[in-house]
């Protein structure tokens, strides 16, 4: 029995690695592709709308999505079904109302934003942002339900369509920012349908609801806050960068930061499957045994963020011209410096998969918050006056401030609990 239990774990974290390898590396391609296709300003106007997108996608992974991959290790045979019914009628309450208020701000309010005509891409968006939603819904309810190659399947299928789709088009009919949304649309909702029968075979329950509402907000309410201002937090000094410095430049650093994306690989494989298995050491066998399994959990993801970066540094020159070309590697010192946010990103994550773990996810909350305060405060005169130096170090900055504040706060709960 315990072979084969050490069998399927090995065969769902080899899935759940070569997915996520599968969508890195699509979203990697579909990013030099737009970069390819379209003239570096447009594509800065459409890295905006994308930070958009991630700050609502944020939030959804912490309203919905982490609350119910930390609580799927708690539920037994029995309850789990229904548990994912109250979660799928979470996401329908949530997605119809975030993006009702999205339509009405980018109809009402979008040509406020100079120079990047958000009016234009009110239908077009709203949609990417609904069913970017029941996409991520769909594949992470499989990840929980151990179907990990179906999720694989999934995720193939999703990005092979995509990159047809736009290379097709852009020889064909050539792309423009509304064309490129509506292909992520039709996408995202071909592929659910596909596989609307995980929906269907869940049990909603009303009366459980509520109930189970109560137990993912425990976890959901200082992530989701966290999620709003840790947006701010690392993208307001890229967003003051656009508006400051100008479209293209927002353009070459959302390349630099398609480049760094690689490490999204561990990241997210991490997300998919560490959380889970703190909540089950936890749960089984105490604090200390989930503080050994964090700290084994650091070393490991720490040694392949240092040699992640090391090698993006190295070949910073080489990596931008194989895959944007001449224009954009003159800005590979941009690169170069970023990359060493990737050790700083990793050491945070044992943290607060930790806090979150102990159901106390406020620090993850105040150290987000400390960090948006900084850079609201500081980061509009810093780039105005140090140019693309001033976002490099305000990023470094914001890194810095989460990881001293969770640091604490971490020891200080761990030595009460002790």
């Amino acid at each position: 029995m315990k072979i084969t239990n050490l069998f399927l774990k090995l065969k769902n974290f080899s899935n759940i690695l070569f997915d996520q390898i599968i969508v890195s590396g699509s979203n990697f391609i579909i990013s030099i592709l737009l970069i390819r296709f379209l003239d570096l300003e447009i594509f800065g106007k459409f890295s905006f709308l994308w930070l958009i997108l991630l700050l609502i996608n944020s939030v959804h992974l912490s309203y919905i999505i982490s609350p119910m991959i930390t609580n799927a290790g708690k539920q037994n045979k029995n309850e789990s079904k229904s548990f994912y019914g109250s979660v799928i009628l979470h996401q329908i309450l949530f997605s119809s109302l975030i993006c009702l208020i999205l339509f009405m701000i980018l109809n009402f309010f979008g040509d406020l934003v100079p120079n990047f005509n958000l009016k234009e891409y009110s239908i077009s968006f709203t949609f990417t942002v609904l069913l970017s939603q029941f996409y991520q819904l769909t594949r992470r309810l499989l990840f929980c339900i151990n179907q990990t190659f179906k999720a694989l399947i999934l995720d193939i299928s999703t990005y092979a369509i995509l990159i047809f789709a736009l290379v097709y088009f852009n020889f064909y009919e050539g792309l423009n920012i509304n064309l490129i949304l509506w292909l992520f649309n039709f996408t995202y909702l071909f592929v659910v349908i596909l596989n609307f029968k995980i929906f269907y075979k869940m049990n909603y329950k009303i009366h459980l609801f509520y109930k189970n509402f109560i137990l993912n907000w425990k976890i959901a309410k200082w992530l989701l806050y966290a999620s709003i201002i840790q947006w701010f937090s690392s993208n307001l000094w890229v967003i003051n960068s656009g508006f400051i410095l100008g479209a293209k430049m927002l353009g070459i650093i959302r390349a630099c930061q398609t480049i760094i994306g690689v490490s999204n690989i561990f990241y997210q494989s991490f997300e998919n499957l560490i959380p889970i298995n703190v909540t089950k050491k936890l749960k089984t066998k105490g604090i200390k045994a989930m503080l050994k399994y964090l700290k084994e959990f650091r070393i490991i993801s720490l040694s392949i963020s240092i040699v992640l970066s090391f090698l993006l540094i190295l070949f910073s020159d080489q990596i931008l011209k194989l895959f944007y070309g001449n224009e954009i590697s003159k800005f590979s010192d941009i690169l170069s410096y970023l990359s060493l946010t990737i050790p700083l990103n990793f050491f945070i994550l044992p943290y607060v998969y930790g806090l979150r773990t102990m159901q106390n996810t406020k620090p993850i909350f105040i150290s987000f918050l400390l960090s948006s305060i900084v850079a609201l405060a500081t980061s509009n005169y810093i780039i105005t006056n140090y140019d693309i130096k001033g976002f490099i170090f305000g990023t470094y900055l914001s890194q810095i401030i989460i990881l001293l504040i969770l640091s604490f706060y971490f020891r200080k709960i761990v030595k009460k609990i002790l």
